[in-house]
């Protein structure tokens, strides 16, 4: 992820690697069906630095158990 300290997910990830508590991570698919995984955050706040490209930010995520799929609602 682009280092930026300014936008909101940056903050969020910070307090999900700070509290060590299982949390959930939605992936929304193109289709609109959702994964939700249940999973420990881990953030590495200080960017990597690497000439000529963009700072960047780690995020790992430890999954718990299996994912949940939840499809697309469809329409009558």
């Amino acid at each position: 992820m682009d280092y930026d300290p300014e936008l909101p997910w940056y903050q969020a990830m910070i307090a999900l690697d700070v509290a060590q508590r299982q949390s959930v991570l939605r992936i929304t698919l193109p289709t609109l069906d959702q994964l939700l995984y249940f999973c420990y955050v881990s953030f590495q706040e200080d960017p990597t630095m690497v000439v000529d490209q963009n700072m960047q930010n780690v995020a790992s995520f430890s999954m718990t158990g299996r994912v949940t799929r939840i499809p697309a609602p469809t329409t009558p």
